[in-house]
């Protein structure tokens, strides 16, 4: 209802504003769409109206079946308290059934208290069917103004078909609430959505709370388990790079050889074809290559003699010979075949050890991996444990304070254990000094402070309660007339004697002698007054008073050093 009216309110605005002068751009629309939508929109309010008018009767009805039963249960409850109007004890057992202790405390209690109490139990029962009524008749008001504001939003209606022909601002503004309710709508149930979703994320949470410590466990022995099979790996690792390093350098030395020898036996090669061609040929002068490559000592050397070109051969092959260690030429060429075939295998020791090393990177990388999502996985249960452990704190904070409370209502207790027994104490005393005359036997008075400390307080009720019974058999046989005539002629008795005496006295007095009157007792200040001096405690009162609380203030210190022991 407060939507609609803030939409009505709305178009009434933009009506005012529209009678006012000002322009507003606007897209034509059909009559008839704009009047089934208000049509529409009626019906809702109607709709809303009736489910206010139902919701009202029903909490009449519910409000009168309610006064009905409270009627019912005061007719009930006065037919009793008639009933029990002689009975006292029947009364008072009713009022105090389930407080006995009250029952107890208040041993004065009369018939008019209890129906004092009755009659504060039916006000609080009139005051809310008051309440009832009250509110009644405020939804009663409130319907009615909603009446009213249904009959002023007919009448406008109306007054806006007639004027309001096509699309104006009106309409435009109902268009533009129409689009914030349904943006609020998306927006509603996208935060429902939300809410949803957060709900399963929480029971989500809460389950795998269940089952945490297990988890725990189990990732622990897991991450133990891969700890010790990085530190394995780790070691491998160590020793694959030492061996890759070793590997590499050997192979690099070996290569170095390798191509050295190679690069000579190829000058070689050339050489000796060189000298073979220019053998074949005519001798001419030209360059020695040989000595470009090989010899050091003969490298300025342009033009040599077949002789000594045959010496320069001889001098390489020897040289060979020094170098393979082999005197026979299919030596030699046995051990540069030889050579070639270790260059070969070291090739493909050297391919070999690049796919080892590439599979032992990839592992590497493949750990790596495994380690950093084990890390991850460690962190998020690290997070909720941290979690886990914030709420398990908040609990035993809560729990703290459960505690405090209990304590503190515990003192309370105590307190109030206190008071009773200093309140039983009393009456024990009072019932104990209550003489009634050759009905008792008052030889054990001097031990009454040794069962007041020695008894508990429910010892000291049960003695209080035969105190009682006795000292209400003693009145049942006690003559109040008889004591009460005693009384008069003792109080008359002593009246006569003392008239007597004064008028003696005044016999005996001589005739100058004037009598002082006495001091009255109303001298004073104007403002003071007596009424304090009837409720005066005696001296033995105070001196039994402090007693008690000496006596209480002892038991106090022996029962807390008990506690602390």
């Amino acid at each position: 209802m407060n939507s609609v009216s803030s939409i009505l309110a709305d178009i009434s605005a933009n009506n005012q504003d529209g009678g006012s002068g000002t322009s507003y751009p606007f897209v034509a629309r059909p009559m008839l769409e704009t009047i089934e939508e208000i049509k529409s929109k009626l019906r809702l309010i109607d709709g809303e109206t009736k489910s206010f008018y139902e919701n009202s009767y029903r909490y009449l009805r519910e409000a009168k079946g309610e006064v009905h039963q409270l009627r019912e249960r005061n007719n009930e409850l006065r037919k009793k308290l008639g009933r029990h109007a002689t009975t006292s004890q029947s009364v008072l057992d009713k009022a105090f059934n389930t407080k006995r202790d009250q029952r107890l405390l208040n041993p004065n209690t009369t018939d008019q208290h209890v129906l004092e109490i009755f009659e504060d139990d039916v006000a609080k029962k009139m005051n809310e069917l008051n309440l009832l009524k009250h509110q009644s008749r405020t939804k009663e008001g409130y319907l009615k103004k909603l009446e009213t504001e249904l009959d002023e939003w007919e009448v406008k209606l109306g007054q806006m078909e007639e004027a309001n022909v096509g699309d104006g601002p009106t309409m435009q503004c109902i268009r533009i609430v129409e689009n914030k309710i349904e943006k609020a709508k998306l927006k509603y149930e996208e935060m429902m959505h939300i809410g949803r979703t957060y709900s399963a994320i929480r029971d989500k949470l809460h389950t795998e709370g269940c089952t945490y410590v297990n988890t725990t466990e189990a990732l622990k022995g897991e991450i133990e388990r891969c700890s010790k099979k990085l530190s394995e790996l780790r070691s491998i690792y160590e020793d694959a790079i030492l061996v890759r390093d070793r590997t590499k350098t050997e192979l690099q030395r070996h290569e170095e050889l390798l191509f050295a020898h190679r690069k000579r036996r190829e000058l070689e090669i050339s050489s000796l074809r060189r000298l073979v061609d220019s053998k074949k040929e005519k001798p001419a002068p030209q360059k020695n290559a040989m000595a470009e490559v090989i010899g050091e000592d003969v490298e300025d050397e342009t033009t040599m003699e077949p002789q000594s070109r045959l010496s320069y051969c001889n001098t390489i092959y020897d040289r060979l010979k020094a170098i393979t260690g082999f005197s026979d030429m299919d030596d030699i060429v046995s051990r540069f075949e030889q050579q070639q075939r270790n260059s070969i295998h070291l090739d493909e020791l050297r391919v070999q050890n690049d796919n080892e090393l590439k599979r032992l990177k990839h592992k590497r990388q493949k750990l790596k991996k495994e380690l950093e999502e084990i890390r991850v996985e460690y962190e998020q249960k690290k997070d909720k444990m941290e979690e886990d452990k914030e709420k398990h704190m908040s609990k035993i904070r809560e729990n703290q304070k459960k505690l405090d409370k209990l304590n503190h209502e515990l003192d309370d207790q105590e307190k109030a254990m206190a008071y009773a027994h200093i309140a039983i104490e009393h009456i024990f005393n009072k019932l104990y000094m209550v003489r009634i005359a050759a009905k008792r036997d008052r030889a054990h008075a001097t031990t009454t402070k040794e069962i007041i400390l020695d008894a508990s307080p429910v010892e000291l009720l049960r003695r209080c309660l035969e105190l009682y019974d006795q000292l209400k058999a003693d009145l049942d046989e006690y003559d109040f007339l008889d004591e009460q005539e005693r009384m008069d002629e003792a109080i008359s008795k002593s009246l006569r004697t003392r008239d007597e005496y004064r008028e003696t006295v005044d016999r005996r007095l001589p005739l100058h002698a004037i009598r002082i009157e006495p001091l009255s007792k109303d001298v004073g200040y104007p403002d003071e007054t007596d009424v304090g001096d009837q409720d005066a405690p005696t001296r033995e009162a105070i001196k039994l008073r402090s007693k008690m609380i000496v006596e209480h203030a002892k038991r106090k210190i022996a029962r807390n050093r008990r506690g602390n022991r």
